[in-house]
Parts: structure tokens; C-alpha cells; sequence
């Protein structure tokens, strides 16, 4: 009879310190569902799927291919978005092809790159297609909702600087 009352009570105390520990561990959550703050994305940072809350900005995200031409994509994209005039000539001197700056004047050069800092400012790029020696960047002014294409062309050989580039 001891031993069913021993085990009895043995039941009834395991049960309430079970219950001890799930109530505390409630309360703990409880508490910490007060601390925290919702979190909420204002943008994704990949092209990766994520959750979608109401808050969340749509937007869609285009890398430069990780090569020499995209490198120098990336360089036109950022000398046209910049808006700064005296980072055209020192772009195209680097990342020009000479025989491409010895054909069009100097002053064409940067009369087409100021018509696109003008014409695409605050752009996302939307668009990236690898054409042969050639990307076609897609590009959406956040200004005048109007989306551009721009041709950049490719020495064939290393170091595959720009040997033209065309708006359409």
C-alpha cells in the first residue's frame, strides 16, 4: 500500500512540476512576444523568393554577370546614375576602347553619356541580356516611368573594353 501511495504521489508531484514548467515557459514567451517588434521588409535584397507582407516594396533585382563585360556594364551604369559631368571623361578614357574614343569625337563621347544621366535618372535596371560581344541592359526611370534599352559592345579579346554603345 506504500508503495502504490509513494507512486501516487510521485504522479501528482511530476504533474505539477510539468505544469510549472509549461506555465513558465509560456509566461516566457508571452514576455518575449511583448519585447520583440515586428519586423517588416521595405525590399528584398535578391531575386530569391521571400515572404510577402502588405508593407513589402515589389521590386525585382538584376546582377551584371560576374565577368570583364559586366564589370564594365556596371561601370557605364553607375557613370550615367551618378549625375556627376566630371566622371564621364576618366570612364571613358578607362573603359573605353581606344579605337572606339579615336573614332568619335571626345565631346560626342560625353554629350551621350550626359543625355543618359539626364534621360534615365533615378533608374533601376530592369533587364540584362547577354547578346553576342554585347549586353542589353533594360533600364526603368523611376522619374518618367519609360524604360530604356542600351546596347554595350564588346571588344571580342580581352580586356573587353566598350567599343560602342547604342540608346534605343
Amino acid at each position: 500500500m506504500k508503495i502504490n501511495s509513494l507512486l501516487i504521489y510521485s504522479l501528482i508531484i511530476g504533474s505539477l512540476a510539468a505544469c510549472s514548467v509549461q506555465e513558465k515557459d509560456q509566461q516566457g514567451q508571452d514576455t518575449d512576444e511583448f519585447e520583440m517588434e515586428p519586423v517588416q521588409y521595405e525590399a528584398a535584397t535578391t531575386s530569391d523568393t521571400v515572404m510577402v507582407t502588405e508593407q513589402m516594396v515589389d521590386r525585382h533585382f538584376v546582377r551584371m554577370p560576374d565577368t570583364p563585360q559586366g564589370y564594365r556594364a556596371q561601370a557605364l551604369l553607375e557613370v550615367v546614375t551618378a549625375e556627376d559631368e566630371e566622371q564621364i571623361l576618366p570612364f571613358v578614357y578607362e573603359h573605353y576602347d581606344p579605337d572606339f574614343i579615336d573614332q568619335v569625337p571626345q565631346d560626342d563621347h560625353k554629350s551621350l553619356l550626359l543625355h543618359l544621366q539626364k534621360q534615365i535618372q533615378g533608374a533601376e535596371v530592369e533587364s540584362i541580356e547577354n547578346l553576342d560581344n554585347a549586353y542589353r541592359i533594360g533600364v526603368m526611370s523611376n522619374l518618367t516611368n519609360q524604360e530604356y534599352l542600351i546596347d554595350v559592345y564588346f571588344e571580342p579579346e580581352a580586356p573587353y573594353k566598350i567599343s560602342g554603345i547604342r540608346v534605343l
